[in-house]
């Protein structure tokens, strides 16, 4: 949460994250999120006024919560 410095995150290789918790990336300068296969659940406003431009969701992904995208740019 408003880490500035962010701006890219992806999840590869041998990586066991499934879930993404409210706020955790909110308030960033994240502009790209690329994610896996294995991340089932992402929390409420887990996102909100980043600067996302680019998102690529898995079909797994089976629970985006409220205000996920909220204040972004794709939203």
């Amino acid at each position: 949460y408003g880490s500035e410095g962010l701006s890219k995150i992806t999840f590869s290789g041998e990586n066991n994250v499934k879930y993404i918790g409210e706020y955790a990336f909110s308030d960033t300068n994240l502009t790209e999120f690329d994610f896996t296969d294995k991340i089932t659940y992402i929390g409420e406003s887990a996102f909100s006024s980043a600067n996302l431009t680019n998102v690529y969701i898995s079909r797994n992904i089976e629970n985006i919560n409220d205000y996920t995208f909220y204040s972004c740019p794709i939203a």
